[in-house]
Order: structure tokens, then C-alpha cells, then sequence
């Protein structure tokens, strides 16, 4: 029987470039969850707006070269929202949920806007 298998360095990196040729993590969703996120998370836990925001997806370097794909997008308030949660999807409504953050909650009136950068890093650990 064989030992657990690692992925190498540059099996990272091509792990990463594969997640943004296939774009499944380019839009942003947020919400109002206060949920702490899990793997079997499928959706975010309260959704505020149903079209999502096209992030830009670049590949950067955390820890190993090209170990990280970075996603930013800007969305901004159609009402008041309390703001917990956010979630980068493969469809901008519907779709796939690759990933999902729960933060501290940031007020917001109707027209401001979050700025988001967020990063999914592969790693070994």
C-alpha cells in the first residue's frame, strides 16, 4: 500500500492556473451569514443580492511560486446591508460555490461599496 501522496510545488501553481483558465471562482457574492464557514458550505448562508460582481482573477505567489489565485472585484449596496460573509462562485447567479469567507460585520448604506481582494491559497498542509 502506498504512503499519502503530496502535491508538489509546481503541482500547485498548475492546480491554481487551472482554477482560472476554467474561470469556476471569478464572481463574487456577499451576504449576511454569521455562520463559521465549513467544507460542506454550498451556498453562502444569506445572500443579500442575486447577480454577483466579475472579479478579476490573477495568479500570485504566497508561499510557493503561483500557489495563490487572487480575485477582486467591487460591489456596492442597493440598500442598507450589514455585511458578514462573502463567496466566489462559478456563475454569476446560481452556480457553484468555490469559497467562503465569514468576517466581522461591516455596515453599509444603500450606494457604498467593499472593494474585495481575496485569496485562495493551495497549500500542503
Amino acid at each position: 500500500m502506498a504512503d499519502t501522496g503530496v502535491v508538489v510545488n509546481d503541482g500547485l501553481s498548475h492546480v491554481i492556473s487551472a482554477v482560472v483558465t476554467a474561470a469556476v471562482a471569478k464572481f463574487i457574492g456577499w451576504g449576511t451569514g454569521t455562520t463559521t464557514s465549513t467544507a460542506s458550505n454550498t451556498a453562502l448562508e444569506s445572500e443579500t443580492v442575486t447577480i454577483r460582481t466579475t472579479g478579476t482573477m490573477t495568479i500570485i505567489t504566497t508561499n510557493t511560486t503561483a500557489d495563490t489565485l487572487q480575485v477582486t472585484g467591487t460591489m456596492t449596496a442597493t440598500a442598507a446591508y450589514t455585511i458578514s460573509e462573502v463567496g466566489l462562485f462559478n456563475a454569476n447567479a446560481s452556480g457553484i460555490m468555490t469559497l467562503r469567507v465569514t468576517f466581522d460585520a461591516i455596515g453599509l448604506n444603500e450606494s457604498d461599496s467593499i472593494a474585495w481582494t481575496i485569496k485562495m491559497i493551495a497549500d500542503q498542509s
